[in-house]
């Protein structure tokens, strides 16, 4: 069993134990340090644009392979390999109103507008029902965690 291999199993391994933990890997290639790999797909795909808005690690790797409009956050360290900045103030603070920014730096005019849901009359009976079936009652402080990776 040559190094490769056992590199590539570990490798596996790894990152069936990160989906089993709900830990997704959007880039695997950096696993292990494969930065070269990466840039190389990267390189390819000749992107025009990248914006960053989580892994403002990578500005430096979006510089390497050529992409010529990179935006990110102006306080990060790798600020200066990014062609467009924006700021987002104290991390405590951090949410989509700062990350619009991205957008108002190319010069775009991004209202804030928060958002609604809008949940018909018999999902809403419905989620009614489960919740009391858990003991709690209409008009019950309730906290969802969701996940956007799919």
């Amino acid at each position: 069993m040559g190094p490769f291999y056992s590199k590539f199993m570990l490798s596996r391994m790894w990152q069936a134990i990160r989906w089993r933990l709900g830990q997704r890997v959007a880039a695997p290639e950096l696993e292990f340090g494969d930065e070269l790999s990466l840039a190389a797909k990267l390189r390819a795909l000749q992107f025009d644009l990248a914006i960053i808005l989580l892994g403002d690690q990578f500005a430096h790797l979006l510089a390497r392979v050529g992409i010529p409009i990179r935006i990110g956050v102006k306080e990060h360290q790798l600020a200066p390999c990014l062609t467009h900045h924006y700021s987002i103030g104290s991390p405590r603070t951090w949410g989509p109103e700062e990350r619009l920014g991205a957008l108002r730096c190319l010069g775009y005019k991004v209202e804030s507008v928060k958002p609604r849901l809008w949940v018909d009359r018999d999902a809403r009976e419905s989620a009614s029902l489960k919740l009391r079936s858990f003991g709690i009652e209409a008009g019950g402080k309730i906290c969802c965690l969701a996940s956007i990776w799919k």
